[in-house]
């Protein structure tokens, strides 16, 4: 079954939208980047409330919820990731140090330089608070821990690499991600730096967004060139794909098994159960 839900927000090719909802699905956000807001669709009620971004020109580029109720976010023109509590309409923001060499190694914690980091995605692990992201210009995965401000990485090395997106998987003991450029779905153990990647079946179809499903161990990821969901059984090491109207943008699965998507434009939020 499939539901959707307009949004009044311009089809601006020049922005970022992606999504994340509560867990039961009762509350979606979502990011205009162009706009520098987050926003929040009630869809019982349709409707939808906007948080400006206390940093001017931001961009916002990922988003998730989190068990507290607060909302995290990138803000990738300005090297910071931000917390808002919708309750209290507080935003607190973190400005990452800057980026460590190109040949930092695996799981070393960053040194201070003039490299900036190019944020574009991140995951909360709810145990502890880190909150994990992707440096897309330099293909690691990077872990803030935000109490006391300390980054570590590791760095993904393949060819032809363009990590894209990431998302947790059980305990926070895997880091699913999406290579785009070489079409493949990765994991990263961060305890034992062990990389495992699966090649997609549709050539060419670049993935741009992943979510682990934690009921069903599923990894649910888009390929936008083939407007297409996926859905990979690690465990089995099989897919299974679905054909889209639309080109999906960014996607988000909430506790009772239902996947969201955002189209390309920003103009319409999509739930499949």
């Amino acid at each position: 079954m499939i539901k959707s839900w307009a949004l009044p927000v311009p089809g601006n090719q020049d922005s970022n939208f992606a999504i994340t909802s509560s867990f039961s699905g009762n509350e979606i956000y979502f990011v205009d980047s162009s706009a520098n807001k987050i926003g929040r669709l009630i869809p019982q009620t349709n409707t939808i409330t906007y948080w400006d971004l206390p940093t001017a020109n931001s961009f916002p580029t990922s988003i998730e919820y989190t068990p507290s109720g607060s909302i995290y976010y990138i803000d990738s023109n300005s090297n910071k990731i931000g917390r808002l509590v919708p309750e209290t309409n507080t935003i607190t923001e973190w400005n990452l140090p800057s980026n460590s060499s190109s040949n930092s190694t695996v799981g070393n914690n960053s040194g201070i330089n003039d490299n900036i980091r190019q944020l574009s995605s991140l995951s909360v692990d709810a145990s502890t608070g880190s909150v994990y992201f992707v440096e897309s210009n330099t293909n690691k995965i990077g872990r803030l821990a935000p109490e006391t401000n300390t980054i570590t990485e590791w760095t993904i090395q393949s060819n032809g690499t363009r990590v894209q997106s990431m998302t947790l998987g059980f305990g926070g003991n895997e880091i699913y991600f999406v290579d785009s450029s070489a079409n493949k779905i990765g994991r990263l153990a961060p305890t034992t730096n062990l990389i495992t990647q699966w090649d997609l079946p549709t050539a060419n179809s670049f993935p741009t967004s992943v979510k682990f499903d934690p009921s069903t161990g599923s990894v649910y990821f888009v390929e936008s060139n083939t407007n297409k969901i996926g859905r990979l059984l690690p465990f089995y090491n099989e897919f299974t794909e679905w054909s889209l109207q639309e080109k999906p943008y960014n996607i988000e699965i909430d506790s009772s098994g239902s996947l969201h998507y955002i189209v390309e434009n920003g103009t319409k939020i999509v739930r499949m159960d």
